[in-house]
């Protein structure tokens, strides 16, 4: 649990820095997916599918670790007031 300020700053900080490249990359990797369909060998466009997917299971695991320190920043905040 996350209770001191800098530490949940430091931690979404980090959680934003992780989210904008995995974004560029599933973006750039969709764009030469679609753009090269027919245009490249199979392999390279398997390849190509392999990154866009891991990429997509990290950007879920940030996701669900954001989501998580959310609800229980939230409920710490609530339960200090009430």
């Amino acid at each position: 649990m996350v209770d001191d300020p800098t530490e949940r700053e430091f931690l979404f900080q980090s959680f934003h820095d992780l989210r904008n490249p995995l974004h560029t990359i599933m973006g750039y990797t969709n764009m030469v997916l679609k753009k090269t369909r027919d245009q490249i060998p199979e392999k390279q466009q398997e390849n190509l599918e392999k990154v866009l997917q891991s990429a997509e299971r990290l950007r879920e695991i940030v996701d669900r670790m954001v989501a998580r320190y959310r609800m229980e920043w939230s409920f710490n905040f609530w339960k200090e007031r009430l």
